[in-house]
C-alpha cells in the first residue's frame, strides 16, 4: 500500500532520514556527556534532567508555531549549541551549552514522534510511525561509534593556541542541520485535517 504511490513512498523515505538524523543526534549528545567533563554520572544525571523542560517546550512550540517549523527550529538550536559547547574553551561551559543543546535536541526528537504519524493517513499511521522507529534505531546504533572514534583522536590546536579535543560534537551539528534541511520538503500538519 505504502510503495504502490510514488508520492507516498518519497515522503515515507524523507520521514525516516528525519528518524535517522534525530536518533542519531539525540543518542550522540547523550552518549558524548562522558567526554565533555570528567564527572560522567554528574553528566548523565543532568542529560536526563534536561528532558522534562525539552518535552514541555516542544508540545507548547508544537501548537503555537507548528510542527515543522518547530522541529526546524529546535534541530537548528541543537546543531549551533553542539558548536558552542565544541568550540568554547573550559569544561564546565562545555556541559552547560551541551545541556542546552540537549534541550533542543530532545525536543527535536519528540516532536518526530508527533509530527511524523500526523503526516500519513490513519491506516498508515502506525506501520509509518514502526517503519520511522526502526530508522531512528538505526541513527542511535551509530552514535556510540562516532562518540567512541572521536575520543580515541589526539585534540588540535587552532592558530591562537586553544586546543580542541576532538569532541563529536561538530558531527552532530552538520548532520542535525542537515536533517533540518530535510525537513523542509515534508508538510506541516497543524491546522490540517487528518485523513
Amino acid at each position: 500500500m505504502l510503495l504502490k504511490d510514488s508520492d507516498t513512498s518519497q515522503l515515507l523515505m524523507t520521514v525516516c532520514v528525519v528518524w535517522l538524523i534525530g536518533g542519531f543526534v539525540y543518542y550522540g549528545i547523550t552518549l558524548s556527556a562522558g567526554s565533555i567533563s570528567k564527572e560522567i554520572h554528574l553528566n548523565m544525571f543532568l542529560m536526563g534532567l534536561v528532558e522534562i523542560p525539552a518535552y514541555v517546550l516542544s508540545r507548547y512550540l508544537a501548537d503555537t508555531a507548528g510542527r515543522k517549523s518547530s522541529y526546524i527550529s529546535l534541530t537548528l538550536l541543537a546543531a549551533f549549541f553542539c558548536l558552542v559547547s565544541w568550540s568554547y574553551p573550559r569544561k564546565g561551559g562545555r556541559l552547560l551549552f551541551a545541556l542546552v543543546g540537549k534541550i533542543f535536541a530532545s525536543g527535536a526528537f519528540s516532536l518526530v514522534w508527533m509530527w511524523s504519524p500526523e503526516i500519513f493517513p490513519t491506516g498508515a499511521r502506525s506501520l509509518t510511525t514502526a517503519i520511522g522507529s526502526q530508522a531512528a534505531r538505526v541513527g542511535s546504533i551509530l552514535a556510540p561509534y562516532v562518540v567512541v572514534l572521536m575520543s580515541e583522536m589526539e585534540s588540535t590546536v587552532d592558530g591562537s593556541g586553544v586546543s580542541h579535543p576532538p569532541l563529536p560534537q561538530p558531527i552532530f551539528a552538520a548532520v542535525g542541520c542537515i536533517s533540518a534541511l530535510v525537513a523542509c520538503f515534508l508538510p506541516e500538519t497543524v491546522g490540517v485535517e487528518m485523513i
